[in-house]
């Protein structure tokens, strides 16, 4: 509701035009104004041709249906793992006693649920069972993927009508680092200094897993 407010006071043209005219007295309120300018025209309200205003305006309506239907269906989401009790070997007995049980507690069905799901692959000793939980987690609510590939297609479609070279291009201009090349650059620098603190702590956790498996050679993400 309150992201519904904000979407369609920034989208009235009329509010822009009255704020465009409006004086800004001191740099505070230059600042605020032009910050609040680019929210309008961010969606549009910049642009004077009123076909492409309201294509930006549709298509922009169209990302927070999408992105709002991404968020319920994986709050909806009621999927699980099916286990036997003796595959969740180290996974405390106060968790494995909530979880539901069609059997009397000899299965139980493991939710995808951060609260459920952490704690079981954090515990579990078993890698097989870690790895069967981790892989239907990251198969949760097939439906977004195709919501995901709309939304990078319409936010590419807002960024050519409003002139910009891309959807990163349009979203970064107003941050410290502005452009996508800067963008990149600093990930990478970031990147290279926290590389050896990466390999360290993968080398560590290889060197533990050796412990139980003295063949293993990588360290996987469950």
């Amino acid at each position: 509701v309150i992201l519904d407010a904000f979407a369609e006071a920034y989208g009235r043209r009329g509010l822009y035009e009255a704020l465009e005219k409006a004086p800004a007295t001191g740099d505070a309120a230059a600042r605020c104004k032009a910050k609040h300018l680019a929210f309008f025209e961010a969606k549009g309200l910049g642009i004077e041709d009123p076909v492409v205003r309201e294509e930006v305006a549709a298509l922009s309506r169209e990302i927070g249906r999408q992105c709002a239907n991404f968020e319920r269906d994986i709050n909806a989401d009621t999927a699980d793992v099916k286990l036997k009790r003796y595959e969740l070997q180290g996974v405390p007995e106060s968790l494995l006693d909530s979880l539901p049980s069609d059997d009397g507690g000899v299965t139980v069905k493991v939710s995808m649920k951060a609260p459920i799901l952490t704690p079981v692959l954090q515990n579990a000793i078993d890698g097989k069972t870690r790895r069967k939980v981790y892989v239907a987690s990251k198969k949760r609510v097939v439906p977004n993927c195709g919501r995901l590939n709309r939304v990078v297609q319409v936010r590419a479609g807002v960024a050519e009508r409003l002139g910009k070279a891309s959807h990163a291009a349009h979203q970064l201009e107003r941050n410290v680092c502005a452009t996508p090349e800067e963008c990149k650059a600093f990930l990478d620098r970031a990147a290279a200094r926290l590389k050896p603190i990466r390999d360290a702590d993968l080398a560590a956790l290889l060197a533990k897993k050796r412990e139980e498996k003295p063949n293993a050679k990588k360290v996987h993400p469950w």
